[in-house]
């Protein structure tokens, strides 16, 4: 039998003027088979061999600590079973000035953890785990490393210094019985399991604090996820409100490095992100991003997962409010070009950090030229588009609304001509160009015609929102009835502009952005990410090895989800899965799709129709997405006292069996 092996290269990526290597990026695969000749296999090793020295030895030249963990994989490689075999590096923090800036940033939330137990999991070469010894003065800490030999040389010094308080303990942190065996085990004698009588609301064991690793190069995969750091931040977040793992001692605060791309399925930044996974975490734990990497480059049409720029501006302008509101200052050495633009905005209009598509595009096309980047912003086309024209004496235009013109995607090339398929506005000399520049340039432009059109659209769309909201707060009477006319007649408006001025394949979009700009100014929590109490520090890729993009998630678990019975939790998280099948669907819709006549419970869940509370009037208006915890609930407890429910629906696994979902025990939903 032919057996074929896989080697993983990766391409170099780039963004905005930091040039990285990722394996956990775009990969080049290289497949081989053993059947081949020995030349062949030969020539396949020495392939490995040189992208684990190009990969892993970036910066041994610079840093004690990282020449020693480089000399560690080429160990690794060494005495690998199978030459051709791929290795998985745990990720390191390796700056100490990004570990200081960590601890002065959040150092006052840190202080009611002084003289608290630590549990360490997978330390590594202990830089961090020094640095918040150091600062909390523990009287115990729990090194939980699962590759202590391998360790022991950065640990042991910490271990067998005078009066120390750590203890290094093996254990794999990807086998939940760890957890279990340690504490049974006494290494936690100051410590009490939670009872069964404390269990309805012990709080937060705030003499305890969980920090660690959770990071492997290339990624490793989970149980259910396509990378272990996902599955273990879902659990231990899932396992609090079970008071599992080490949670059993009661809540405790987590402070986990992982990667900045895993991050972004825990904390959606954009509505069109949102997810089942995600909207229970926001159940389970409050959630705060501590460090974070730069902003990655954008990529344009439907390619995009990411805000409006004129969205994610006036979130980040609102953060900057809060922190400043309370003391908190972002280092200079810890900003991006993202925050300078949202001072600016903020103080161009107003202090509202709120401006139109058209004018935030007229502001970032003269950052842009004047050298500072709009990379994450801007889709690097447009970027691109308007560095060609500069180069040229030709001024890069910012597209003024005309009219009503059909929404539409970005040109597609006539293979025949290699010229755009359709006209957009650009001058009749660079019309008639069939090079590329005027390809990139007219898709831009239709880009940016898209975006300004459509907030037009977006506009009206809130302007129902706000008369919706207007109408619930009315007694019943003349003026609400002439309201409510009102807003019909708008909502026909508004449907009939979308299915005619957007092509289908846009209006999801399209969509998704009114959802957002709805999210960001609601008088409720609808995402974590805009309710942030400050912007994150931006971390250089250097500062771990592996060269990444690394985030420091700190995670403070919520109070159980208490109802009528023990089960309650569960029919919640049951309920959550059928609704999120596709979280873009209007709420009645949904609810059909899950059951038939489902739709009727809405009116037993008075929350939905609160503005206060973040209601509508209109339910098709109300996408899933957009649900907070309090409608989630309420929809809970009508769909288990509806009388019209399918008899097999009695248990609080029904939608997931019905789905289809295959049972993974801790790692489920």
């Amino acid at each position: 039998m032919i057996r074929s092996t896989r080697i993983w290269l990766p391409r170099t990526s780039s963004r905005g003027s930091r040039k990285i290597e990722s394996v956990s990026q775009r990969r080049t695969y290289i497949k081989k088979s053993s059947a081949q000749p020995a030349t062949t296999r030969a020539s396949t090793e020495a392939a490995l061999r040189k992208y684990y020295k190009e990969r892993f030895g970036s910066f041994r030249d610079q840093d004690p600590l990282v020449i020693s963990l480089y000399k560690k994989v080429l160990e690794q490689i060494e005495n690998r079973v199978s030459s051709r075999a791929k290795i998985s590096v745990r990720a390191q923090i390796v700056s100490p000035k990004l570990c200081d800036d960590v601890l002065a940033y959040i150092g006052p939330s840190l202080e009611k953890h002084k003289g608290c137990d630590i549990l360490d999991l997978n330390p590594g070469v202990g830089l961090w785990s020094s640095k918040l010894h150091d600062f909390l003065q523990p009287r115990s800490h729990i090194l939980l490393e699962s590759a202590p030999d391998h360790f022991e040389d950065y640990l042991n010094p910490l271990v067998e210094q005078p009066n120390s308080t750590y203890k290094l303990v093996p254990g794999d942190i990807t086998e939940f019985a760890t957890f279990e065996r340690i504490i049974d085990e006494g290494h936690f004698p100051h410590q009490k399991r939670v009872s069964q009588g404390q269990a309805r609301d012990p709080g937060l064991n705030d003499s305890l604090l969980v920090t660690g690793t959770l990071f492997w190069d290339p990624k490793l995969p989970g149980k259910g996820f396509d990378s272990m750091s996902k599955q273990l931040l879902a659990s231990f977040a899932k396992m609090a409100g079970n008071y599992d793992l080490f949670h059993a001692l009661g809540q405790a605060r987590m402070l986990f490095w992982t990667p900045t791309e895993d991050m972004r399925y825990l904390l959606p930044k954009s509505q069109i992100t949102v997810g089942k996974g995600s909207f229970w975490h926001q159940i389970s734990v409050d959630m705060a991003e501590i460090v974070a990497g730069g902003q990655e480059a954008r990529a344009g049409g439907r390619g995009t997962s990411g805000r409006e720029p004129r969205y994610m501006i006036e979130s980040t302008y609102r953060a900057m409010q809060r922190a400043k509101a309370n003391g908190i200052e972002l280092p200079a050495h810890r900003r991006e070009y993202l925050h300078d633009f949202a001072d600016d905005i903020g103080k161009m209009s107003g202090g509202t950090g709120m401006m139109s598509s058209e004018d935030v595009s007229k502001y970032l096309l003269e950052q842009e030229l004047a050298g500072k980047p709009t990379t994450g912003l801007i889709a690097d086309q447009t970027i691109e588009s308007w560095h060609l024209d500069h180069s040229m004496g030709i001024q890069p235009k910012i597209v003024r609304d005309g009219g009503r013109t059909r929404i539409r995607g970005e040109p597609k090339t006539s293979k025949k001509y290699n010229k755009p398929c359709v006209s957009v506005d650009v001058p009749d000399e660079e019309a008639t160009s069939l090079t590329s520049v005027s390809q990139k340039r007219a898709s831009a432009l239709q880009s940016e015609m898209n975006r300004i059109r459509a907030d037009k659209l977006v506009d009206v769309g809130e302007d129902i929102y706000h008369l919706e909201c207007d109408i619930l707060a009315l007694e019943d009477g003349a003026e609400k009835n002439d309201k409510v006319k009102k807003v019909e007649e708008m909502q026909k408006e508004f449907d009939r502009r979308l299915n005619s001025d957007v092509q289908s394949h846009l209006r999801p979009t399209l969509i998704s952005i009114l959802d957002d700009r709805i999210s960001i100014r609601s008088p409720v929590r609808r995402l974590s990410w805009d309710s942030r109490p400050f912007e994150p520090l931006i971390m250089q890729p250097h500062e771990v090895w592996p060269p990444n993009e690394a985030s420091l998630a700190d995670m403070t678990p919520l109070p159980p989800l208490r109802g009528d019975d023990h089960d309650h939790a569960e029919y919640v998280r049951d309920i959550i899965y059928g609704l999120f099948e596709k979280p873009g669907r209007p709420l009645p819709q949904a609810l059909e799709n899950m059951h038939h006549g489902a739709s009727e419970i809405m009116e037993n869940v008075p929350v939905l129709r609160d503005p206060k509370r973040g209601g509508r009037l209109i339910m098709d208006n109300l996408r899933i997405r957009m649900l907070t915890v309090e409608m989630v609930e309420g929809l809970t407890k009508a769909w288990r006292e509806w009388p019209f429910r399918d008899p097999d629906a009695t248990h609080s696994n029904y939608f997931r069996m019905k789905g289809g979902s295959r049972p993974l025990g801790d790692f489920d939903l």
